[in-house]
């Protein structure tokens, strides 16, 4: 169970990064957030800002797209979406 506990953990550190990013970039410069389907059919999501360039993935892709929106809703959670528009 001491891994699973340590999986928690290392999750926790990575959504805890990923939403002081999009703090800061919030700050600085609107984004917008797609999720999409890949070549192979799975559902993904990104974070493109408005040069076009994207500046986060989801890495992963997900047979279910309730699951992928699920996982980009615990991410973005408690983060203000002014200057972000989800797609």
């Amino acid at each position: 169970m001491e891994t699973d506990t340590q999986d928690q953990d290392s999750e926790g550190l990575i959504m805890g990064w990923f939403v002081a990013r999009l703090r800061a970039w919030r700050s600085r410069l609107p984004a917008k957030i797609e999720v999409y389907r890949d070549s192979k059919g799975e559902w993904r999501w990104r974070l493109k800002a408005t040069n076009g360039k994207i500046v986060a993935d989801s890495g992963e892709g997900y047979i279910n797209k309730q699951d992928c929106l699920d996982i980009l809703a615990k991410i973005v959670k408690g983060v203000k979406v002014e200057g972000f528009d989800v797609a």
